[in-house]
């Protein structure tokens, strides 16, 4: 009872439909292996990735089902890959070209032998320490394609999108859907 109030919630907050949300947030669960205890925690931290960064929670959803075995590769739970995904998102940043970029970059890393951690420090690295804003558009251009390659340069740049800034858990935004509906409401909807 509690989780389908929270959905409800949900969907208000971020003006989607209730049926839709549950589907994309399920989806996602089940392509990061979470269960039905963690629904409440998983639409939290949808809302507030969607919150910090203006990106709708259903494409959110979808791009992180569709993306999980990237992530979840990369070493990403579903906390740091929803807040990595929105991240793109508020950048500019096409989430499946982004995955292309990486799933290619993390499978030459493997068959070196470097570990994912390294990988993505070095992918972040190059990119920062790059001379000039052309040099980091060629290096994210070739690792990412052409239509992210620019977005993602100018984003790591300005610190925007890191691909090392993880260590988020599923309940660090506990409660988020309920404090947020709660702020917004006015005194006749408190009444009510």
């Amino acid at each position: 009872e509690s989780v389908s109030t929270k959905f409800l919630k949900f969907a208000q907050l971020n003006g989607v439909d209730v049926k839709t949300a549950i589907d994309n947030t399920q989806a996602a669960m089940a392509a990061f292996g979470l269960g039905v205890e963690d629904t409440a925690n998983m639409i939290d931290i949808l809302n507030k990735a969607g919150q910090d960064t203006g990106v709708s929670v259903d494409r959110l959803a979808a791009d992180m089902a569709a993306n999980a075995p990237v992530l979840q590769q990369m070493g990403m739970n579903a906390a740091e890959a929803a807040m990595f995904i929105a991240n793109l998102g508020k950048n500019g940043v096409d989430a499946s070209a982004t995955m292309a970029g990486l799933k290619k970059a993390l499978a030459s890393a493997a068959a070196e032998g470097t570990p994912m951690a390294t990988a993505l420090s070095e992918i972040e690295n190059s990119i920062k320490g790059a001379k000039t804003e052309t040099e980091a558009i060629s290096i994210a251009t070739e690792l990412f394609g052409s239509k992210a390659g620019a977005a993602i340069a100018t984003a790591v740049r300005d610190g925007k999108l890191s691909f090392q800034d993880l260590g988020l858990t599923l309940n660090e935004f506990q409660g988020n859907v309920e404090t947020t509906f709660d702020a917004i409401q006015d005194a006749p909807d408190k009444i009510g």
